[in-house]
């Protein structure tokens, strides 16, 4: 009620660059599951440590570049996904705020998947339902009082909350797969993205779609074509889950 169908529309807009976010998870997780199943197939635990390590490095540091890319430059970066007058100050105080959560975001989805090799899926539902019930309270906490900028500050902090639930367990003498920086193998990044790059070309196809359409709306069927769109997608990962669920059930 306080932002409107600007909301949507906002959303709409930020969808392509979720879409490169999911992506980038796509390529880094699909290729490692794959390999670490490798791994664990011949029982090479030490190949299987060096993997995991490398692919949460790697994350990370992509993920910060995204992040440290949304702080500095909010309004380039929302002009290059359509925005214009001010939508496109909406999108710069969204971006701000969503940018502290991607890096979160995309290593909590690492995790969540290596939960899975460790039979801990009860802490990665423990973890969605902390986010959702978090991001729920803080939106109508924080759109209030901060408008946009408290919309992503709002998606941010329950990413985080999600991996630091996530995290904690590979931190615990439970775990049987852990993260080392000194176990980080270059070697293994080649085959990483070799295999995880086809499962991300459907994240890469709609990410280019949806810049292509957000135009088209913005042009043709302002002010409520793209509000309505973004609405139909959120609907959408409905389907999403499924095969995101059967895909990784595959790799594994």
């Amino acid at each position: 009620s306080h932002l409107g169908a600007d909301a949507m529309a906002v959303i709409g807009l930020y969808s392509p660059l979720a879409k490169l976010v999911d992506a980038s998870i796509a390529v880094f997780l699909g290729g490692t599951q794959i390999l670490c199943g490798r791994f664990l197939g011949k029982n090479e635990v030490e190949n299987t440590q060096q993997a995991f390590s490398l692919d949460i490095v790697v994350t990370s540091c992509f993920s910060g570049l995204l992040m440290v890319l949304c702080l500095a430059a909010p309004g380039t970066i929302a002009g290059a996904l359509g925005g214009s007058g001010e939508i496109r100050n909406d999108l710069s105080m969204y971006l701000l705020g969503m940018s502290f959560g991607i890096p979160c975001q995309m290593i909590g989805s690492q995790l969540s998947a290596f939960l899975q090799l460790e039979r801990q899926e009860k802490r990665t539902y423990t973890g969605i339902a902390v986010m959702v019930v978090l991001n729920v309270g803080l939106d109508l906490l924080l759109v209030p009082a901060l408008g946009f900028l408290g919309l992503g500050l709002a998606t941010s902090v329950s990413n985080l909350a999600f991996c630091a639930i996530q995290i904690y367990f590979f931190l615990t003498d439970k775990a049987t797969i852990r993260f080392r920086f000194r176990s980080a193998r270059l070697k293994h990044l080649k085959e990483i993205l070799h295999l995880g790059l086809p499962g991300a070309l459907v994240q890469g196809c709609l990410m280019i779609r949806g810049l292509v359409l957000n135009q088209i709306l913005l042009n043709f069927c302002a002010p409520y074509g793209l509000p309505a769109f973004s609405a139909v997608n959120a609907f959408g990962c409905l389907y999403c889950a499924v095969y995101l669920g059967m895909g990784s059930a595959t790799r594994l």
